[in-house]
């Protein structure tokens, strides 16, 4: 599956990586001020291949999860994926479950990389699909 950057064919026309994650943020920004809450997941997911530190890499999950988790609208807005954790009241266990597979069946370096941040949240999240 290609991500959304690699089907815009910006990454390859870009000079550098700073642009390219400028040009990732501001494509987020657009989606959510339409609404498209979808499209910022998938736009949060690509910038996760120019990430280098942990913490960026963690608050890009926790956004992507909670993005593609929302129904209709984001409820609430995690910073990192152990606020998301704490917060999984405001999403469908359902949802978050399909969240995190969403993320992990993508085959790029920057999930490959760090799709092990999400072990605590889905198994946090799994104990609530349990309960259902």
């Amino acid at each position: 599956m290609k991500s959304i950057l690699k089907a815009s064919g910006f990454g390859s026309l870009a000079e550098s990586e700073k642009e390219i994650v400028e040009f990732i943020a501001h494509e987020a920004d657009k989606c959510m001020s339409t609404g498209d809450l979808l499209g910022a997941g998938e736009w949060h997911v690509s910038e996760l291949d120019y990430c280098k530190e942990t913490n960026r890499a963690d608050a890009l999950l926790a956004k992507a999860v909670a993005l593609w988790a929302s129904p209709s609208e984001l409820a609430f807005s995690p910073t990192s994926l152990k606020d998301l954790s704490v917060n999984l009241q405001y999403f469908p266990p359902e949802a978050i479950a399909s969240s995190i597979i969403g993320v992990t069946t993508r085959r790029s370096r920057g999930v490959a990389q760090w799709s092990n941040l999400l072990k605590d949240l889905a198994f946090r999240s799994s104990s609530e699909l349990w309960r259902e």
